[in-house]
């Protein structure tokens, strides 16, 4: 009986837990939607040229945890889903997108809003896709998107 009464203490805080993450994570998804644009890009430890980023154009637009990028340099649009987890630090975030091979790639990075209510994102840039950046810091083949929202 002490035994019984022992797991059901032990349990019973994550019974109370779970939904809360669970409506952190809609709550996010919520504050995410919109339409984003890309105002600043570090790779390989440098800040990329304002003028690259202008030329690129990078538009997301986001609405049920569904992205879809667009590039001014290109007619393709690329659709990839999102599963935020508000509840780590730094925050994750995992987008999927099928890669041209046809296979699905996760991509596992970390997110940040600012002050200023702007996006901050972290993921790898190339290669393995699989080890979530613990830093915002793109000298180690991670890339670093700052979005403001257009709307």
């Amino acid at each position: 009986m002490r035994l019984l009464i022992a797991c059901c203490l032990c349990l019973s805080p994550l019974m109370i837990v779970a939904p809360v993450h669970a409506d952190t994570a809609a709550d996010e998804a919520k504050k995410m939607e919109g339409t984003w644009a890309v105002i600043e890009v570090w790779s390989q430890g440098k800040k990329v040229e304002e003028e690259e980023i202008k030329k690129r154009s990078m538009v997301v637009e986001i609405k049920n945890n569904q992205w879809t990028v667009s590039l001014a340099t290109s007619e393709s649009k690329r659709e990839m889903k999102a599963v935020l987890m508000p509840d780590t630090k730094p925050m994750g975030i995992n987008l999927t997108m099928q890669a041209p091979d046809g296979m699905e790639r996760t991509a596992k990075g970390i997110y940040e809003w600012q002050k200023d209510g702007t996006l901050r994102i972290c993921l790898p840039e190339r290669g393995d896709m699989q080890d979530r950046p613990t830093t915002f810091n793109s000298d180690n083949n991670n890339v670093i998107l700052h979005f403001k929202k257009k709307s």
